[in-house]
């Protein structure tokens, strides 16, 4: 499992925001600051931590790991390709991570998910309240696997996927990059890459126009 760092900053000061820093306080984790580009949130505090801006102030400061608490799956991963920093995983107590399950970096772990054997979690994936990554799973980066959402053993998930609240993915299926899979839905066949599916089972809604890069 991932070491976690003693001290870290946090990018985005909006309700992810929030979640990831009661993440990092109930590790331990020291937040040293947020940073986020709206001035109204300048020189106040999120949950405790001063928040300063806009983001490039970051490189202003002594360098830290840094976790980005940007919910939006795309927005995440350009500024992943903008910002050239050390980036900082966080794994809330209360998820269960199993100790052959590998975790990326800056990737955010929230309480009573559960990843298990031989699961993998991509750089800059959510793994959300009561989610569930079951053995031998593959999380791309910067996929958002959301509350209670369950992908069941075998299931392939590329980059800048959303998986809706509640969905569960059946074994094995496959799911392409930037595709949306919608709450409650369930998946019983592969979905192609940009494409929406809601309902049960999950039927093709239409392309997801924002695509991950």
């Amino acid at each position: 499992m991932t070491d976690q760092p003693k001290e870290i900053f946090v990018i985005g000061a909006g309700g992810h925001g929030k979640v990831a820093v009661r993440a990092a306080q109930a590790c331990g984790i020291r937040v040293a600051a947020v940073f986020d580009d709206d001035p109204s949130m300048w020189n106040s505090a999120l949950i405790g931590a001063p928040i300063f801006g806009p983001l490039d102030a970051i490189y202003r400061q002594s360098p830290l790991p840094t976790l980005l608490a940007i919910g939006d799956n795309v927005l995440r991963l350009e500024l992943v390709d903008k910002m050239n920093l050390p980036w900082a995983s966080v794994i809330h107590p209360a998820a269960y991570v199993d100790d052959y399950a590998k975790i990326g970096s800056g990737v955010l772990i929230l309480p009573n998910s559960v990843v298990h054997t031989d699961a993998v979690v991509g750089d800059h994936a959510i793994v959300n309240c009561n989610a569930t990554i079951e053995h031998d799973c593959r999380i791309g980066p910067g996929t958002h696997v959301s509350c209670g959402a369950c992908l069941t053993g075998g299931v392939q998930v590329g980059r800048g996927v959303l998986i809706g609240a509640g969905a569960i993915v059946l074994p094995g299926v496959q799911i392409g990059d930037s595709a949306r899979v919608g709450a409650g839905a369930v998946v019983t066949r592969d979905v192609p890459s940009g494409m929406t599916v809601v309902g049960v089972p999950a039927r093709k809604l239409a392309p997801n126009k924002r695509h991950a890069a």
